[in-house]
């Protein structure tokens, strides 16, 4: 009470205008605290993405003016409900996508693309503290090879390919890849950038995709080591070829790249078999099927190492046995059964201990057998491995 009155007879000594002046005062304190700043952060929308068991979109938090500006979709809020979060969409020809996450989508989507024409996408880094991407393919379905045999050359009918700093180069990519993922290497440039490109031959009403793109910063912990396309982490998970299981299909030609495994602490092996094989299992199953004919044309049972010289795939330092003396058997992999023996008949659990986990795909672009002009006609759909970290 006695402010106020103080207040208010130096009001009335000072008069009307010093009045105005504390109330004006008063007013720009007032609009300096409702400024509410927060950080654009990653942020979970309100709007579910595609693919099975598919869960809501990824976006960035931003105020409303920013998110319509930059030509994003406002989907929930986030920043304690002073800030949008923002999805951002890339549908069409020529898009280029500047945004920490954004989704690649065909036009029309969820509609089938039934069109010729190419599309291409152009990522360019956020800031100069990023230096890779992770592509998650939520759907992605294109034409593949386009039959039961394993075809020569680049058989791809449809083709997704990526340019940018990577090395070794990414590989074509075609036919159906649902739940892959890839990460490319933007280089340490701020002008660096990757081109996503889709070129198609034929018509059909299966074309569909909508690819997450997520940029990772230079220092992340979710940036692979160098050389790894693909990188797991966790303590168990399954591991694909590209287009593995399409109906009536195979694997793709000309592939050659790692997929990697991140050691937990305290876990020092790491244990791979062929997806719903039970070891010991004598019937051939689509799970494993890679170089399916030998160089003399017969066909492949578990074979290894120098046996593995068209399709294979390679694990370092692998065994039966988790041995962690760091000491491995046979290295390539290739036929219809998993097994370190040559031409075993019956399936088992591969384990390695070589640090750093990995994993080598390799296919070739001829198709397997004694004339390697001539297709295989031994289905090839490559494999699925599920794997699991052992305790040290």
């Amino acid at each position: 009470m006695m402010v106020f009155g103080a207040l208010f007879i130096s009001a009335s000594l000072f008069g009307l205008g010093f009045v105005e002046k504390i109330e004006t005062r008063q007013q720009k304190l007032f609009s300096l605290f409702n400024v509410v700043q927060f950080r654009n952060d990653p942020c979970r929308s309100n709007m579910r993405g595609s693919g099975v068991g598919a869960l809501q979109r990824n976006g960035t938090c931003l105020t409303v003016s920013e998110c319509t500006d930059q030509g994003g979709s406002l989907a929930g809020g986030c920043a304690a409900g002073f800030g949008s979060c923002c999805v951002f969409f890339a549908r069409s020809d020529l898009s280029t996508v500047r945004q920490s996450c954004a989704y690649l989508q065909n036009p029309e989507f969820p509609s089938p693309y039934r069109q010729m024409q190419p599309i291409r996408y152009t990522v360019a880094k956020l800031n100069q503290e990023i230096c890779a991407l992770r592509l998650d393919f939520d759907t992605f379905s294109i034409l593949g090879l386009g039959g039961s045999q394993e075809l020569t050359r680049d058989a791809c009918r449809d083709r997704f390919t990526i340019l940018s700093s990577s090395n070794p180069p990414i590989p074509t990519i075609c036919g159906q890849n649902m739940g892959q993922h890839v990460y490319v290497d933007l280089g340490m440039d701020s002008s660096d950038l990757a081109q996503l490109n889709f070129e198609f031959s034929g018509t059909t009403n299966i074309r569909m995709w909508d690819i997450k793109v997520s940029q990772i910063n230079c220092r992340s912990s979710r940036r692979p080591p160098n050389g790894c396309l693909q990188y797991h982490t966790g303590l168990s998970g399954q591991i694909t070829t590209f287009n593995y299981n399409a109906l009536n299909d195979n694997h793709l030609p000309n592939q050659r790249y790692n997929v990697c495994i991140r050691r937990e602490f305290g876990f020092c092996c790491v244990q791979y078999k062929a997806c719903g094989v039970v070891p010991g299992s004598t019937d051939p199953m689509s799970a494993f099927s890679i170089s399916t004919k030998d160089a003399n044309g017969n066909t492949a049972l578990g074979n290894v190492d120098d046996s593995c010289t068209l399709d294979y795939i390679a694990i370092p330092g692998s065994n039966v046995r988790c041995d962690r003396s760091g000491r491995g058997g046979s290295n390539r992999f290739c036929g219809v059964f998993l097994n370190p023996i040559v031409d075993s008949m019956a399936f088992t659990e591969i384990c390695t201990c070589v640090d750093p986990f990995r994993l080598e795909v390799f296919t070739d672009m001829a198709p397997d057998g004694a004339d390697r002009s001539i297709p295989n006609t031994s289905q090839s759909k490559g494999v699925c491995l599920e794997w699991n970290q052992i305790q040290c």
